[in-house]
């Protein structure tokens, strides 16, 4: 059986039999190839299939020597509105209703009230109503105007004056594009107005706006801030660019000021990647960071995090599962067994083992890990796991007059780990300092032992 093959926009295709190849109605000025053939041909030369192929039309005629070419319409955008801005129609509906009202007030009450006293009385509760519909329509005009790059305050007595109007007028008017005047010569930091322009709209969720005064910021300035990067990234976050969110909160996710932002959403993100350990660390370093730049809202939100994904934030005694859990333990750093009695001599800060550590078959050892530590108390046959992430831990300090460790931790706990003269606890001492460094990125006070 002979087989065909046909090559169209620099692919090849086939094989096929004559039946399945007449059937492609292919057109004459595609290349066929097929056995008995030295070269590929053109499908009408090939005389069983003539008859079977598509005529094309002949070229265009050329006028003025210039090809004649389809008219193509293109809208051109519009310089002075926002063409993506939904017109707020019921702001038209609710306009026309208003209108609507001293109407059906003539029509159903006046004319039925047939004494003066009744209807003074209907003229009271009418007009207060009148006061109170103008002070809703005002309030509502002004948000509009405001949404729409509008003069706030011209709108708002225009709706007290004139309600209904107002509403409809409105309700068919186009958002105009924001107009942002900037001076070069003044640094960003001192631009006030400006920032403050910035942060209500930010505010106000109008997320696409926010975006595109940060991106004439940067072109004016040749410059990105760390201010630019917060805004813009967390609002290509709202509106679900999740990629370019990303890449401006990476930019200031050590930054001081907005770390903890940063990195909470960072790890929103993560999340919606279904990458849960990552998005934990990053929620634990929000976290940390809200223990000296306070913000409670955020604070809140972080916590709710955590305590979904079970990470065990702010609970230290667990069982092993749990403290395996916290502190995802994969490896260990290193085991200092010389934390026991009886050269313990005491560990202080956590009121519900007091009572276990009275007793006199008690032994405390102290594993140190990647994301944090792990205190095993044991207590005849059962034992106690102190799990602490280094993101719970604000500092580390060292007494060796006192013979102490301290942990200080974030819901103000301090930790004392109190060893006996004879030990030496540096090479403990260096490994615990030198991971906490590592994951924090913060240098602890042990780092200079106190005297």
């Amino acid at each position: 059986m002979k087989l065909y093959y046909y090559a169209e926009n620099d692919q090849q295709y086939g094989p096929f039999t004559l039946e399945e190849i007449k059937s492609k109605r292919l057109k004459k000025s595609v290349l066929i190839w097929t056995e008995g053939m030295n070269n590929w041909e053109q499908a009408n030369a090939l005389e069983e299939l003539k008859g079977f192929l598509i005529s094309e039309p002949p070229p265009l005629p050329i006028s003025n020597n210039k090809v004649i070419e389809n008219k193509v319409q293109i809208k051109k955008e519009s310089t002075k509105y926002v063409l993506s801005y939904k017109k707020e129609s019921d702001k038209i509906v609710l306009g026309i209703f208003i209108f609507l009202i001293p109407i059906i007030y003539n029509w159903l009450i006046i004319s039925n009230i047939s004494t003066i006293e009744y209807l003074q009385i209907a003229q009271g509760i009418f007009a207060l109503i009148n006061i109170l519909i103008r002070i809703f329509v005002a309030t509502e005009i002004t948000k509009s105007a405001k949404r729409q790059n509008r003069n706030e305050t011209a709108w708002g007595f225009f709706a007290f004056f004139f309600p209904a109007l107002s509403l409809i007028i409105i309700g068919f008017l186009r958002k105009l594009k924001l107009k942002i005047a900037i001076n070069k010569n003044l640094p960003l930091e001192k631009h006030e107005k400006l920032l403050k322009k910035i942060n209500d709209i930010f505010i106000n969720k109008r997320y696409t706006e926010c975006i595109d005064i940060c991106n004439l910021i940067s072109r004016t300035y040749n410059k990105e801030s760390s201010i630019i990067y917060k805004y813009r990234g967390i609002s290509f976050y709202n509106i679900e660019k999740y990629d370019l969110a990303e890449n401006d909160l990476m930019n200031i996710k050590t930054s001081k000021k907005y770390s903890a932002e940063a990195n909470y959403y960072l790890g929103n993100i993560e999340i919606k990647k279904f990458n849960r350990e990552k998005a934990i660390i990053y929620w634990e370093k929000a976290f940390y960071n809200l223990s000296k730049y306070y913000y409670r809202n955020l604070f809140d939100k972080i916590k709710i995090k955590l305590d979904i994904y079970q990470t065990y934030i702010g609970k230290y005694i667990l069982s092993k599962t749990e403290a395996t859990k916290k502190l995802n333990i994969v490896k260990t750093y290193f085991n200092y067994n010389d934390f026991k009695k009886p050269y313990l001599k005491n560990i202080e800060g956590i009121n519900q083992i007091d009572n276990f550590l009275k007793s006199k078959s008690i032994k405390i050892s102290i594993d140190i890990y990647i994301r944090g530590i792990n205190i095993n108390i044991k207590i005849k046959y059962r034992t106690l796991y102190i799990a602490i992430i280094f993101f719970e831990i604000i500092d580390i300090k060292h007494s060796q007059n006192k013979k102490q460790i301290i942990l200080k931790l974030i819901d103000q706990t301090d930790i004392k780990i109190y060893y006996d003269k004879t030990k030496n606890t540096s090479d403990f001492l260096g490994q615990l300092v030198k991971n906490f460094n590592n994951e924090t990125g913060r240098v602890p006070s042990a780092m200079k032992v106190s005297q």
